[in-house]
């Protein structure tokens, strides 16, 4: 199969890190893979295939309609694959010019859509298939568009978490932070205001009331920063507070990390969730979107309700203090691993897919 991917997405979150890894998979058993995305994108460097740009200005934005109108001709490919609204809605209306090639949207975000004509029309006329990165995000669909007859037969949860390429080298951050015997909290993701940085901020002070011998690294880049350098200042946390910037080497980060901590707002699977329980490490993160769907409270981790901060302390300090409990959660992360690694890979139940749609018009 030949298979186009469209994103227009500016950064590089789990979104991109999920369909990249699928996109791997896929392509070592020799599937081909093509990316049209914004010109230098960070996605561009990982992505395991061909890569075209394009400008993705907007809805209405000529060029872009052009552009992949050019590169469906020259590539020829079986599906397109989409993963944001303008991406979804160029895509959609593109693909339907071309009788042969089937439209799948992969919705990585857990929130409601707007029920309005246009959007209607992109998720019942304009898709062949949508996939969910988790079961939460295709409940959200449905709570949607409850007008569309049929709607959840076209929608497919799959749980898109992959185990990580490879195993991170400990010290490494250790040493390069100069951290010793200090106790490692990490929180691994994008810094927007949603993901719940202040939630974890606003516990800190709680934490090291009790515990001295801890730093708290926050690794990503985004447009909060900022706030969250002043954030600190303001709780005068900023001796305990590493901002890490966007890191390449984030295995290193989680050979090293003690405790991983996800307040989000609101979540899919949170990819970071899913790498520290696969790294075996415990952790604390928000009762919402597909999170429950990984982390089972008080077994390979434990779930908070969002902005409770006191209770992220008290997990914190729980679990650094209890040395059994410690150990035995991260021996349920271990469990938990074998047994996802033991399951079909995302990448497998989306190429089912893939050829259940094709074969569906042939």
């Amino acid at each position: 199969m030949k298979i186009l991917h469209l994103d227009a997405f500016t950064g590089f979150g789990g979104g991109q890190k999920r369909y990249t890894n699928i996109a791997e998979q896929l392509s070592a058993k020799n599937h081909e893979l093509i990316l049209v995305s914004r010109k230098n994108s960070e996605v561009d460097k990982i992505f395991p295939g061909k890569v075209y740009s394009s400008s993705f200005l907007g809805d209405l934005d000529v060029f872009s309609f052009f552009r992949i109108f050019q590169i469906i001709l020259r590539e020829k490919p079986d599906i397109i694959h989409t993963h944001s609204h303008q991406d979804h809605w160029i895509g959609g209306i593109v693909s339907k010019l071309f009788p042969t090639v089937k439209l799948v949207h992969t919705r990585h975000v857990d929130f409601k859509i707007k029920n309005n004509f246009i959007n209607k029309w992109m998720y019942s006329t304009l898709t062949d298939c949508i996939i969910t990165s988790c079961r939460a995000i295709k409940d959200t669909l449905l709570a949607s568009f409850t007008d569309i007859p049929n709607f959840g037969d076209k929608i497919y949860p799959i749980l898109t978490i992959n185990p990580p390429k490879k195993k991170g080298k400990k010290g490494q951050i250790r040493k390069e932070l100069n951290l010793k015997g200090e106790i490692i909290v990490s929180m691994v993701t994008r810094l927007v205001d949603w993901k719940g940085h202040k939630y974890l901020f606003q516990a800190i002070p709680l934490i090291i009331e009790k515990i001295k011998n801890i730093r708290f690294l926050i690794v990503g880049d985004g447009p909060y920063l900022h706030k969250l350098k002043e954030m600190a200042h303001r709780l005068d946390i900023e001796e305990y507070v590493i901002f890490t910037g966007f890191r390449n080497d984030v295995d290193n980060v989680y050979a090293d990390t003690d405790i991983s901590v996800l307040p989000s707002e609101m979540e899919s699977p949170g990819v970071s969730i899913a790498e520290s329980i696969f790294h075996e490490i415990p952790v604390i993160t928000s009762n919402v979107g597909g999170i429950p769907e990984i982390v089972k409270d008080g077994y390979n981790g434990f779930l908070i309700e969002v902005g409770d901060a006191e209770a992220i302390a008290e997990r914190v300090i729980k679990l650094i203090n209890d040395e059994n409990l410690y150990k035995k959660i991260k021996n349920n992360c271990r469990k938990w691993k074998e047994k996802k690694m033991s399951e079909k890979t995302p990448a497998e139940k989306i190429e089912i897919i893939y050829k259940k749609i094709i074969n569906r018009s042939s």
